[in-house]
């Protein structure tokens, strides 16, 4: 079970590691794939367990409408997925819907890393 956010901030400004949100419902057909390639892919799964604090934000919950009514997440009003990574002070550094960008999830976890 990941925090929640205020828990992952928390945890992202001790450690400064980056936030790592995956916006998730169980009737999201790329949500579900998603989590598929997490499993799967080992340089993704490795890079969410070590360069980040990882966040599942999921549909019909307070904490995920807060992000849907924030003009910076205004890809949440048209659907799903959608992955975002905030620095570890909160500010958002990328945001995308396609589940299968991993290795630029990965190259921008890294460079967040490479900063801290």
């Amino acid at each position: 079970m990941t925090p929640s956010n205020a828990k992952a901030q928390k945890q992202a400004r001790a450690s400064g590691k980056p936030i790592f949100i995956d916006f998730y419902a169980s009737w999201c057909a790329n949500c579900l794939a998603f989590a598929e390639e997490t499993v799967n892919d080992g340089a993704l799964n490795k890079a969410l367990r070590e360069q980040s604090v990882p966040l599942k934000m999921v549909d019909q919950t307070p904490e995920f409408e807060i992000f849907k009514q924030s003009p910076e997440h205004r890809q949440l009003k048209i659907g799903l997925p959608y992955f975002a990574i905030l620095d570890s002070h909160g500010v958002l550094q990328w945001s995308g819907t396609d589940y299968q960008t991993t290795q630029t999830m990965i190259n921008v976890l890294e460079r967040l890393n490479r900063k801290s």
